[in-house]
């Protein structure tokens, strides 16, 4: 992908291994781009009240849905429905308004109903991508046979693992507690000292044995979790006041949304913006010592929702 780069390995692209890889370097940061995009979107529907921009956003969102699908990118999916549940919350809230305990409770139960609709439209536009290729092979001159409806968007990987390795990266990296310490290893340094002094570890020998490119530039399996990634980048230090920010930004939010029940686009847009960050950052290395689309976009939502979240009291604002 890029031969002057440290790791000058080869890179999936296009369909690849029942995913689709398309021509970018990191899938899981490409779905998330195109989620991004399409919660965007989502909200200039709301908002628009020109026919021909809402249906050319619609035709947009949905484009981007089937990328994000056909990438396979669980944590982007996991990220979507967790995003329509607090979108729904959020908006029915400002549109429901009825005495009593249901007031409260009736936008919690019905963005439940409508993250669940999200769940099975998902599956739906999956099994119908999944048809495409076979209606597609009487126009098309291939000698590959095309695989059955079933098998196209099926991973074989995750059959006996779930965690696609996770769990084995995440306790290797665990393990390391004692060189990690109060100020980490740093960064930029974590991935050349565990190659050099953990050859026997499991984040080390599955890269030399699958990805010998990889190897061979020095790479190991990387932590697949950005808030263990801060872990072992800066230590017990850096993990200790990540989680005091988290606090006071969490605090903020929660007193705001407690306190006004018509809340605006801009907060309720860049609250979803900061969940769906916060969620892939459970699978992946993203937010934290990153420079991509997705980490951009990640911290310039938080400093809208912070701003948002600080601003006075207003009622009645929608």
């Amino acid at each position: 992908v890029n031969p002057l780069a440290m790791d000058s390995s080869a890179n999936r692209q296009g369909f690849y291994d029942n995913r689709l890889f398309g021509i970018f370097y990191t899938l899981n940061h490409a779905a998330y781009v195109s989620l991004i995009l399409l919660l965007i979107g989502f909200f200039y529907i709301l908002r628009t009240k020109k026919i021909w921009v809402r249906i050319s956003l619609i035709i947009a969102d949905f484009i981007l849905l089937c990328h994000i699908i056909l990438s396979g990118s669980r944590s982007a999916l996991v990220s979507l429905i967790a995003a329509s549940l607090f979108i729904s919350w959020l908006l029915l809230r400002k549109k429901i308004n009825i005495k009593g305990f249901f007031n409260t409770l009736l936008p919690i139960l019905l963005a439940f109903v409508i993250a669940a609709t999200s769940l099975l439209g998902t599956v739906v536009v999956k099994k119908g991508l999944a048809k495409i290729p076979a209606l597609c092979e009487p126009f098309i001159k291939t000698e590959q046979e095309v695989p059955s409806d079933e098998n196209v968007l099926h991973r074989d990987n995750l059959e006996e693992d779930q965690s696609n390795g996770r769990f084995d990266i995440w306790s290797d990296y665990l393990k390391l507690y004692k060189q990690v310490g109060i100020v980490g290893l740093s960064p930029g340094n974590y991935m050349p000292y565990i190659y050099e002094n953990h050859q026997d570890m499991y984040i080390v020998d599955y890269i030399k044995e699958h990805y010998p490119d990889k190897y061979d530039s020095g790479f190991v399996y990387h932590v697949h979790n950005g808030y263990l990634m801060v872990y072992v980048s800066a230590g017990i230090l850096g993990i200790i006041l990540l989680a005091v920010f988290m606090v006071l930004c969490m605090g903020k939010v929660f007193v705001k949304i407690k306190e006004e029940r018509y809340l605006s686009y801009l907060f309720i847009g860049a609250f979803v913006m900061v969940v769906v960050g916060a969620i892939s950052a459970v699978f992946d290395e993203g937010l934290f010592f990153q420079n991509n689309p997705h980490t951009t976009i990640f911290w310039l939502s938080l400093g809208i929702l912070m701003k948002e979240a600080s601003s006075a009291k207003k009622k009645g604002i929608s």
